[in-house]
């Protein structure tokens, strides 16, 4: 599912301006919210793509690194794989476990 910039205007738009004659009270929150989600969100994408192209500029070698062995792919923390997570990332000659934050949140080598 795609993320829909038109329903999401139209979302804030009919909370923020169309609010007499309901049971909501326009209050700093309620403004809030979206001001700081069109302000943040864009700050953050912006800075998650710069860090992705510094990655292509500065450690472009990745590329022609050959993986030997075999590729163990998991998920977030506490979707059912919580337990593989936490016995990989004690092994830390053999494997790399990201941190929770690390995939919330720094999608990059750089930003990390």
């Amino acid at each position: 599912m795609s993320f829909s910039w038109s329903g999401s205007l139209r979302f804030t738009r009919n909370g923020l301006l169309r609010w007499r004659g309901t049971h909501y009270r326009l209050t700093p929150r309620r403004i809030g919210w979206p001001v700081g989600f069109y302000t943040v969100c864009p700050l953050l994408e912006s800075i998650t793509w710069g860090g992705l192209t510094l990655d292509e500029l500065l450690l472009c070698g990745y590329r022609e690194h050959t993986v030997r062995g075999p590729v163990v792919i998991i998920g977030n923390p506490c979707s059912g794989t919580t337990f593989l997570h936490r016995l990989l990332s004690r092994d830390v000659g053999n494997s790399a476990a990201m941190r929770t934050w690390e995939i919330l949140s720094a999608p990059s080598v750089v930003q990390r």
